[in-house]
């Protein structure tokens, strides 16, 4: 049975790793490090593939073993939500559902 897990930053190993991308497409903050397995290439495979970072937008990219963890899915926040934490909040949670689904 799959499961998920919330890990912190610096989590090693992992079948997936879900982050977040702005309308734009722009990466949230949270997905440096990833970004940084990949050789600072995960938005240029991110445009490759016609992402856009629009709410409930789900884009599956696979690490081709630049990375440890094989598959990473991006999920769309929207246009960023300044100064407004439940808006950011809910855009979050709308974001992981619609990565979870996906999985």
């Amino acid at each position: 049975m799959p499961t998920v897990t919330f890990a912190p930053s610096g989590a090693t190993r992992a079948d997936v790793v879900i982050v977040g991308v702005h309308a734009g497409p722009v990466l949230a903050s949270g997905a440096e490090e990833i970004d940084d397995a990949l050789g600072h290439r995960l938005l240029d495979a991110l445009k490759a593939v016609g992402a856009t970072g629009k709410p409930d937008e789900v884009v599956k990219i696979p690490t081709l073993g630049l990375a440890d963890i094989p598959l990473i899915v991006a999920t769309g926040l929207g246009e960023p939500a300044r100064d407004d934490a439940a808006k950011a909040a809910e855009s979050v949670r709308r974001a992981v559902g619609a990565a979870t689904r996906a999985l």
